[in-house]
């Protein structure tokens, strides 16, 4: 792993470049914690998934949800908890979040954030090994979490947050500008839809849309399906469409959530 040296960068934010097992090769993290946390063995983690054409700068540098924290916390609101925001493993515009291995890059970028990631944030903050963690995401990022919060629910994560979610790969593709850059469809039973069937859900669940945004019905209808088959969550609607304002907005509300279903340390 190559860190950043805080000498050089903003308080609390740590860049960290590892080589993943899971990838094959060498892929990028940030990491933030408001500098007046006090990180204990056992504070939370949230992985925050960018979307396509992003990487995980985007969060911070396009959301600014390292503000969005450090104003929570000095407002009480929050607790100590950790930033760890990914790449998606650089896959053409974006990587999915599910597993490449059959195909030509051979990356399986599902276990690159639900082993990897997750290893080197308790590497780097020295957790414990089963500190809590949650998933959130946004658009491509936000079916990433999606996806992975309900396959792996429990074992590797006890909260799921989404934004203007991706919902199939069916529309995942029309985000895609380059034919050459669109992900393989995933494997039979590994869609969204196939991964509730089969896990159900038994963690905590929010996700929300804007009423602009060309994926409202996309998420109006996994939460019908959700409903339909009597599983709890929380799905919500607000004015706004498929961009950064609206994201900057409502990463505070999975902030405060991660602190409700995580357990963060209050003073």
């Amino acid at each position: 792993m190559e860190q950043s040296n805080a000498q050089y960068c903003q308080p609390g934010l740590i860049f960290s470049t590892v080589y993943s097992r899971a990838l094959g090769r060498r892929a990028d993290i940030s990491f933030f914690s408001d500098p007046k946390m006090e990180i204990a063995d056992d504070t939370p983690v949230v992985v925050l998934l960018h979307g396509v054409y992003g990487s995980h700068w985007s969060w911070l540098f396009q959301g600014g949800v390292h503000h969005v924290l450090s104003e929570l916390y000095l407002q009480g609101k929050v607790g100590s908890m950790i930033l760890a925001m990914p790449s998606d493993g650089h896959f053409g515009d974006g990587s999915g979040y599910y597993n490449h291995n059959d195909n030509d890059d051979g990356g399986n970028y599902e276990k690159w954030i639900v082993e990897d990631v997750i290893d080197t944030a308790r590497s780097v903050y020295k957790l414990n090994a089963d500190s809590p963690v949650g998933v959130s995401g946004l658009s491509m990022g936000g079916y990433g979490a999606l996806r992975l919060g309900v396959k792996f629910q429990k074992t590797h994560f006890q909260a799921i947050s989404a934004h203007s979610s991706v919902t199939c790969y069916s529309n995942l593709v029309p985000f895609v500008r380059e034919a050459s850059s669109v992900p393989p469809k995933p494997k039979t039973g590994e869609e969204l839809d196939q991964l509730i069937d089969l896990h159900k859900l038994s963690i905590p669940l929010q996700f929300d849309c804007g009423l602009d945004d060309d994926l409202l019905n996309a998420n109006r209808q996994l939460s019908k399906k959700l409903t339909d088959l009597n599983l709890p969550h929380c799905y919500r609607e607000y004015p706004g469409g498929h961009d950064w304002p609206y994201w900057h907005e409502h990463i505070l509300e999975t902030l405060v959530f991660m602190q409700e279903e995580l357990g963060c340390s209050v003073k």
